[in-house]
């Protein structure tokens, strides 16, 4: 006869249970593995959000030391939104009341002028003044547009504009101040009547910084024995959009400032020079 009997049956049914058991267990922590992988990879995710400013990315607080971890990061997530807000706050608050003495000292120096009447010398000691609190006024208004660019509320108005139009009305408006400065200005537009949609304010704002940039910072030292000059072009890229380049003789930037010259105030001058400040 063969067959098993009751005593080995009883075996065989341990060590399969035994083997059910531990496959078990090893799904189980596979599963539970992975998971925490899945988790460690979202705080990752998390992390690299709040390095680029978002500040709102949280992570999922669980009962155990990954939950932990996760918690301490939302509250340096909540800290770090209070201090940037109270900083953009004081920005703020600091620049609108600025504005205020700025413009009785306007007044001032008007009516001051016209006192002194027809003494040149005089005059012009009153248009230095009057030079220095427009450049006052002019770095106000940078840091007030820095702090609206920050709360990331910035509402574009689009609309179609004749772009070759726009960048003629800002040289038009900067020639004045070029010519008195001695640079040579050559404007190259040829898009004619073709249109684009865009912010015409954002975009107004964009070309008027980058001729004060080269105002600032490519004027030749003395004795180069060259003039400054501003080359200024526009024309259709190969995907039916617009190209605006922007030339000047200044030192250019290194890679590594490319990547940090949007950020605000940074300055590749560290001196804090008014010469070479901005926002």
């Amino acid at each position: 006869e063969t067959g098993w009997t009751n005593g080995q049956g009883l075996t065989v049914g341990l060590m399969l249970l035994s083997a059910a058991t531990l496959i078990g267990h090893f799904v189980v922590v596979a599963v539970a593995r992975q998971r925490y992988h899945e988790r460690l990879a979202e705080m990752r995710e998390r992390a690299h959000e709040l390095g680029h400013g978002d500040l709102s990315t949280t992570v999922p607080e669980a009962a155990d030391d990954l939950g932990s971890v996760g918690r301490s990061f939302n509250a340096l997530a909540q800290r770090m939104g209070r201090m940037l807000q109270a900083q953009r706050d004081l920005l703020s608050g600091v620049s609108h009341e600025l504005r205020s003495p700025i413009a009785r000292i306007d007044v001032a120096l008007e009516l001051i002028s016209m006192e002194i009447g027809e003494d040149a010398e005089k005059q012009e000691l009153i248009e230095g003044i009057r030079e220095e609190t427009a450049l006052l006024e002019r770095h106000i208004s940078r840091l007030l547009e820095a702090q609206r660019v920050g709360t990331k509320r910035v509402l574009l108005k689009r609309k179609p504009l004749v772009l070759d139009e726009l960048v003629r009305t800002v040289m038009q408006r900067e020639q004045l101040r070029l010519d008195k400065l001695g640079w040579r200005v050559e404007v190259d537009l040829k898009l004619g009547d073709a249109e684009v949609l865009g912010d015409e304010n954002a975009l107004d704002r964009v070309f008027s910084t980058l001729v004060e940039n080269a105002i600032q910072h490519a004027t030749p030292s003395e004795g180069s024995g060259q003039g400054p000059e501003l080359r200024i072009e526009t024309a259709a890229d190969s995907d039916r959009g617009a190209l605006v380049t922007v030339m000047d003789r200044g030192p250019g930037l290194t890679a590594e400032q490319c990547e940090n010259v949007f950020a605000p105030f940074f300055r590749i001058d560290q001196s804090r020079s008014t010469k070479t400040g901005g926002t």
